[in-house]
């Protein structure tokens, strides 16, 4: 009987470090992001975009790559769900691939993990 009481403990542990939120899950507030204090839920993106604030080049977890979003003279630094192709991003959103250095959103990765970042359409 404790055998089948060890094996349950162990799947349980298994299923939530697999529920683990990504950049780019939905959310509707920061919790639903995980527990790291930088990253949290931007409510303002269709459905809620999981987003990582302040990276710097390769800092970004697997599913992502570090953007400079440039506005005018202002840059803000996230980390954005990466990207090849629209398919791997959620419904409401695209595969921003930036074309060359006047992009408003820039890849500052030095070694990227994808092309693209998904940003809503």
């Amino acid at each position: 009987m404790k055998f089948i009481g060890e094996i349950a403990l162990v799947v349980f542990l298994i299923s939530i470090v697999g529920c683990e939120p990504e950049i780019g899950d939905s959310c509707s507030n920061d919790t639903d992001c995980g527990t790291s204090e930088n990253i949290i839920c931007d409510t303002t993106q269709p459905g809620g975009y999981c987003i990582q604030l302040g990276c710097h080049p390769d800092s970004c977890p697997e599913e992502a790559d570090c953007v400079a979003v440039i506005e005018g003279e202002e840059r803000e630094f996230y980390c954005l769900k990466g990207c090849n192709r629209d398919a791997d991003c959620r419904r409401e959103y695209i595969c921003f691939i930036p074309k060359d250095d006047t992009s408003p959103i820039q890849i500052i990765d030095y070694e990227p993990n994808y092309i693209g970042v998904c940003i809503p359409k």
